[in-house]
């Protein structure tokens, strides 16, 4: 990108100057035409204008608004004879280049590729970009002490990520029993007494944004099938006893004001939904409850 020299506003400008080149000769014909109506044919405009002039100059002795009009008629002539130098200065000066017209097509190349390259819209950008590189690139060559303390940083944080997740591996381990018993109990007297709920832990490789550990939850209605996890086992009306017994326990762990539940009762009617009313009835002695159902 430095060898490229990019400039402010250049690719608009080689874009405009490509496109003049390569209509170079519609353009030369569009003014030269122009030219001829206005000035250079036999029937044209100015001379149409000042026989107006004329006219209407023959007559202002009798009739006084033709003076201004003769006055208007001046100032379009003139600003006519401009336009006609004009156009015949862009008619002389819009040649067909090829050589240039190469040049600029190898230079919007070249811009392309580079904000292809790095996924930038136009050049201002692209410049944006590449000051921010050399800043880097000029902080790492004159400044190692501060990439040094970076990594005694990172050291240290690291440390301090992995002591306070080992205390919160101890805490879920801790945990993990008692709420395993607490949701068995709580699922038989839902009507599933051969419910198990397991909690599983697993260490992972690097921290992550819930710690140390990898948690699944596992379940199994059915005494004579080992726990697996939640989604691939439990159904409706069982993922809905499983969903209220959760939430319970971590709405009196948080002591939380307020829970909704979103159709909790999913799957369930009789006895079982009644029972967990009785559920929801004692939840709501401590914290508004609130419950969408069918």
């Amino acid at each position: 990108m430095e060898k490229a020299g990019l400039q402010p506003g250049e690719l608009k400008a080689l874009e405009s100057e490509e496109s003049a080149l390569d209509h170079a000769g519609d353009i030369r014909s569009a003014f030269r035409d122009a030219l001829n109506a206005v000035r250079d044919n036999e029937q044209n405009c100015l001379d149409t204008l000042k026989h107006v002039r004329n006219t209407l100059d023959s007559v202002k002795a009798h009739y006084a608004p033709a003076a201004e009009y003769t006055n208007r008629i001046d100032s379009v002539i003139i600003e006519l004879n401009d336009l006609a130098e004009s156009f015949e200065t862009d008619a002389d000066e819009i040649q067909y280049d090829p050589n240039r017209l190469e040049q600029v097509k190898e230079r919007l190349n070249l811009l392309n590729d580079l904000m292809l390259k790095h996924q930038k819209a136009n050049e201002a950008e692209l410049i944006n970009y590449k000051d921010e590189i050399s800043k880097s690139l000029l902080e790492m060559d004159t400044d190692s002490s501060r990439i040094e303390a970076l990594k005694t940083e990172a050291e240290t944080l690291y440390k301090e990520v992995m002591s306070k997740g080992k205390k919160l591996r101890e805490k879920r381990q801790e945990a993990v029993g008692g709420l395993e018993d607490k949701l068995t109990d709580m699922l038989s007297y839902l009507g599933m007494p051969d419910a198990v709920f397991k909690v599983k832990m697993e260490q992972r490789k690097t921290p992550g944004g819930n710690g140390l550990d990898k948690i699944e939850f596992l379940f199994s209605a059915n005494k004579d099938i080992s726990p697996r996890p939640i989604a691939k086992v439990a159904s409706g009306g069982e993922m809905s006893r499983l969903m209220l017994c959760l939430k319970s326990n971590v709405a009196e762990k948080l002591s939380m004001s307020c829970i909704i539940f979103d159709e909790i009762d999913t799957g369930v009617s009789g006895n079982i939904a009644g029972k967990m009313g009785n559920m929801m009835l004692q939840l709501a002695q401590n914290a508004q409850v609130i419950n969408i159902t069918h």
